[in-house]
């Protein structure tokens, strides 16, 4: 643009000379901007066609991993019927290393029927399409049971499990089978990753609106950044830590759907790596 300096004469011919550089200026611009906003609503267009094929491919996967796995889950029940039967003597008596062999057999077809039970757990979760039976039933009495199923396993490797429970709990609509599985993960979770002679404090308390449950352990703990993966399938806290720990990575986050259908909600505290952790449920 022209800029008028004081008692500087302009002439026309300057002036049309400024006029023309501005057009072409303006010009400039003007394609700039529709080439900007072409090459953003073709960026836009790319992106959501890119987000829609791996909506479609995270459904395709879904898909597969709940036919296979159902097709695996088929076979293991008649399996495990005819390793019973074997054991039983029915087909003829075996000698000891028979038996040991056979005992094998029947304890790897329940690790692989946990295994594919987990998975089509997983689909159902995020697919929406987990089915709950709800029910009146007493979540105190579900806790207290599965403490009392989980003692012996305690006891075996020398942990100290205590329960702490307000009398005044309610009978709640709840999927008793589903808050059991919850609870047993939590619980397994818990004595998996906490060391001999260490001690797991179970808590229920009741609120206005909402009771709960708390499992804490003095367990290996974990760093803080890593609590919001816990509840991703197949996470591991720390490979150098729990390869030991057979396990995979589907019990969290199995619960927090579980816990999440019933309206609920879920999370996880701990002060860090070596000092424990504790787990923390809600249900309306």
């Amino acid at each position: 643009m022209l800029k008028m300096k004081k008692n500087e004469d302009v002439t026309k011919e300057q002036l049309q000379e400024e006029l023309e550089k501005t057009k072409e200026e303006l010009s400039v611009q003007k394609w700039a901007s529709e080439k900007t906003s072409i090459g953003l609503n073709d960026f836009l267009k790319d992106l959501q066609e890119n987000n829609q094929s791996l909506l479609e491919l995270n459904k395709l996967k879904d898909d597969f991993l709940a036919v296979t796995t159902h097709e695996l889950k088929t076979p293991l029940m008649p399996i495990k019927s005819q390793a019973q039967l074997l054991f039983a003597g029915d087909y003829g008596e075996l000698n000891q290393e028979q038996k040991k062999a056979v005992e094998m057999i029947v304890r790897n077809v329940d690790i692989l029927n946990t295994l594919t039970g987990e998975v089509l757990d997983i689909v159902r979760i995020k697919s929406n399409k987990l089915t709950l039976v709800l029910e009146m039933v007493d979540l105190g009495s579900i806790v207290t049971d599965t403490v009392n199923n989980f003692k012996p396993l305690a006891e075996k490797n020398h942990i100290t499990l205590s329960l702490s429970m307000l009398p005044e709990i309610p009978q709640m609509k709840l999927d008793k089978l589903k808050i059991e599985q919850a609870m047993n993960n939590f619980l397994d979770n818990a004595i998996k990753f906490t060391p001999e002679n260490g001690k797991i404090s179970i808590g229920v308390t009741k609120s206005d609106d909402e009771v709960t449950v708390s499992v804490k352990d003095t367990g290996i703990g974990m760093k803080v950044e890593t609590i919001p993966q816990l509840f991703t399938p197949f996470f591991q806290v720390d490979n150098s830590v729990t390869r030991k720990y057979r396990g995979t990575g589907l019990g969290l986050p199995i619960a927090k759907g579980i816990i999440e259908a019933h309206g609920g909600k879920l999370w996880a505290e701990s002060a860090g790596e070596g000092r424990g952790s504790t787990f923390i449920f809600t249900v309306p």
